[in-house]
């Protein structure tokens, strides 16, 4: 039960002794008496305080980056170092704005599939993975993990996502880029300048994105599209998200492996189709129209809410075909720890597994049972 509010440097719970739940020896739940979470100045000073052993559990913002540090100090500092992979359909997606309504070359592109195709194909999701990711992941298209309820199948795997630049090439020839500039950056289709799209990543996060964006703006160098990365705080990045305003933006789908229960990433309106409405039964026409594609997935998505869950199973994997043919998600790397999944635990606070599922739709880390925690 909250004892001191989260609006101040410190947060504090202490256990209920009236919780409804006792272990099967008849002891009361929760475990611990006591909880406290420190506000940190910011993620480096969090990352340092439990590199130095002064954190008892930390599953949120430890950065992928200092899992070897860990390591390192993890016997001096008398923790174990936790890998929890994310089950969403990757751990870092470029999403492409359907709704963005600047530039009409842009807008053109952005919702052209063939153009996505390309985007995709000039990706080297291998180096993406060793630098970034430390080797841990695995690169692949956007799609949840088989196993999962909704996993459309393994033929949809690495659809789009081996690294095919003379594939690419060809597609961005097909839609009237074949012009180039003496720096070998693509022209507009009109042929009057270099062809620049712009890709979004935030400041401050779990993962180094912005690592990812320049990795992604060297791989489409190669096909000849010139890419202007820009980074922004946090803030202003949402907001610009919501608002449609982003070209491309680089952000993970956590929770998408289950469509219905986390919906935020995969049905309108989502950051790939930020301005389209749902109407749900309403007669509100603001928002922008769905294109036919777009109006599919949504379909399917309100078919499922009334299905038994063996029939629903079948919508979802044809939303998730729907998705891994139109690449408005476009995966990387996926089934790493990074988002929340790098957890820190000192030796002594114990019945933490060892494994669980990293996922928004379950609460992580609720779903490891924190009522049973404690230290030995």
């Amino acid at each position: 039960m909250t004892v001191k509010p989260i609006t101040g440097e410190r947060h504090v719970l202490e256990r209920n002794p009236y919780y409804w739940a006792v272990d099967p020896e008849g002891n009361q739940l929760p475990y611990i008496d006591r909880i406290t979470m420190h506000l940190a100045e910011d993620p480096e000073v969090l990352n340092l305080r439990a590199i130095s052993g002064e954190i008892d559990m930390q599953h949120r913002h430890i950065h992928m980056g200092k899992v070897p540090t860990l390591h390192a100090n993890a016997q001096r500092g008398d923790y174990r170092v936790l890998l929890w992979p994310d089950w969403g359909g990757a751990d870092c997606v470029v999403f492409v704005n359907q709704n963005y309504d600047g530039d009409p070359e842009i807008v053109r592109l952005l919702r052209s599939v063939d153009f996505r195709k390309a985007l995709s194909l000039a990706i080297d999701r291998e180096e993406i993975n060793e630098l970034i990711f430390l080797g841990i992941g695995q690169p692949r298209a956007f799609i949840p993990p088989p196993g999962t309820s909704y996993y459309p199948g393994s033929e949809f795997e690495t659809l789009y996502a081996n690294l095919d630049r003379d594939g690419a090439n060809q597609l961005l020839d097909g839609l009237g880029l074949d012009k180039r500039d003496a720096q070998g950056f693509r022209l507009r289709s009109e042929g009057s300048d270099t062809l620049i799209v712009t890709l979004s990543a935030a400041k401050v996060s779990f993962l180094d994105y912005e690592g990812i964006a320049e990795l992604l703006a060297g791989h489409w160098a190669e096909i000849g599209i010139k890419t202007h990365v820009s980074i922004q705080q946090m803030s202003l990045f949402q907001e610009r998200m919501s608002a449609g305003q982003h070209q491309l933006h680089l952000w993970n789908p956590g929770g998408s492996e289950n469509l219905w229960v986390y919906p935020l990433v995969m049905i309108p309106p989502a950051a790939w189709a930020p301005l389209v409405k749902r109407q749900n039964g309403s007669h509100d026409t603001t928002g922008v129209a769905p294109t036919k594609t777009i109006q599919q997935i949504i379909g399917l998505y309100e078919l499922g809410i009334g299905l038994p869950h063996d029939e629903r199973m079948k919508v979802g994997q044809e939303i998730w075909r729907l998705h891994a043919e139109n690449l408005f998600l476009i995966g990387t790397v996926k089934l790493s720890p990074a988002n929340n999944g790098v957890v820190v635990v000192k030796n002594n606070f114990r019945n933490v597994p060892n494994v669980a599922p990293n996922t928004p739709s379950l609460q992580n880390p609720g779903i490891a049972r924190p009522e049973t925690f404690f230290f030995e």
